[in-house]
């Protein structure tokens, strides 16, 4: 086997394990979002965060677009609307523990893992995102 032989395998193998981690992270963070959503619509503990964080009256109309979102992120025909919806979801998240002055790691790193799976599943959706290099044409 030639050197372009191994390279094909070598490229291959990392496509694989590309896939199969950012299916990983797109499953732990979609079951995460499920659970938590499911958490708020049902009035679990932890409700009374919310309530203190002046959002209680919305608890439920939350976790029914964290769920709804965490479905779309994880299926692939409607997975930039659900990258679109996720990136929202997690700033919001973000801005109001700021507001709040609690911890905000934990939901800037859950946005780093939508992101980055995004990316290993779908670096298509981040092309229109990224400065083109100039060709002789343009």
């Amino acid at each position: 086997m030639g050197t372009l032989g191994l390279i094909s395998i070598l490229e291959l193998s990392l496509s694989k394990a590309r896939v199969i981690i950012g299916w990983i992270l797109v499953g732990l963070v979609a079951a995460l979002m499920v659970a938590t959503g499911i958490q708020k619509i049902v009035g679990g503990e932890g409700a009374q965060m919310y309530v203190d964080l002046g959002v209680g009256e919305f608890l439920v109309l939350i976790g029914i677009g964290e769920v709804v979102t965490a479905i779309l992120f994880a299926l692939p025909v409607t997975a930039p609307l659900g990258l679109l919806l996720a990136s929202s979801y997690w700033g919001g998240a973000i801005a109001t523990h700021m507001i709040d002055g609690s911890p905000f790691i934990t939901n800037a790193m859950l946005l780093v893992i939508v992101w980055v799976s995004a990316y290993l599943l779908r670096p298509h959706i981040f092309t229109g995102l990224l400065p083109q290099p100039k060709t002789a044409d343009s």
